[in-house]
């Protein structure tokens, strides 16, 4: 990942696709062993799914030999022309390589979907997918990840309640491309993608929906 003096309208953070495909791959593989532990339940907030999933990973980054990643919590920065006004992103994900640039990270951020009653995809879209296009969330970067935790099965159909809810609001999100599958960047079946135009810097990005079963069996 480097910086680049692109004028408005291309990237100028730009993400390596190498680097979003191993975080996918990691986040795939911790919430496979969330899913085992069956800790996760229909009620459990947001937050603490994160922190069982944060758990997971970092049993899954000491065990293996790679350190291509490294990530954190709850990156908090401020909005500009907004003054007094931070907004956090679940978890900030930053490749190893020196010198680091610290603006220069893939934020994904998490929200809970049902299969089956309420699915939750209209909050999905506004307090997730709007809040990349908007850019208090990943300013200027041309990759970000949605995450989904699947608390209710069946997770096709909560895969189908967001794609519905995506295509409802596809001018309020500037979609450029619709939601479609993304198998060029994880093996995990329920990999998806959408582009859409950032409003603060007019540029666009890909924004990876990667929803991940973690209801109980």
């Amino acid at each position: 990942m480097r910086q680049s003096s692109a004028p408005i309208g291309t990237p100028r953070l730009p993400i390596e696709v190498g680097f979003v495909r191993a975080v996918l791959d990691l986040l795939v593989s911790a919430a496979k062993r969330l899913r085992c532990t069956q800790t996760v339940n229909a009620n459990m907030h947001e937050d603490k799914i994160s922190l069982g999933l944060d758990r997971e990973m970092e049993k899954l980054h000491r065990g293996s030999q790679s350190d291509i990643v490294t990530w954190s919590m709850r990156s908090v920065r401020s909005f500009p022309g907004k003054s007094g006004g931070t907004f956090e992103v679940d978890f900030a994900f930053h490749a190893n390589i020196l010198p680091r640039d610290q603006r220069v990270y893939l934020s994904v951020e998490a929200k809970r979907l049902r299969g089956k009653c309420r699915s939750l995809a209209g909050a999905y879209v506004r307090k997730g997918v709007l809040r990349f296009v908007s850019g208090k969330y990943s300013l200027g970067h041309d990759h970000a990840v949605m995450l989904g935790y699947i608390v209710v099965a069946p997770i096709d159909r909560a895969v189908a309640r967001v794609k519905r809810a995506m295509d409802e609001r596809a001018a309020d999100s500037c979609q450029l491309a619709p939601f479609t599958a993304a198998d060029d960047l994880c093996a995990h079946p329920f990999t998806y993608s959408s582009e859409h135009e950032q409003r603060v810097t007019l540029q666009a990005f890909r924004l990876v929906h990667l929803f991940v079963d973690l209801s109980k069996p």
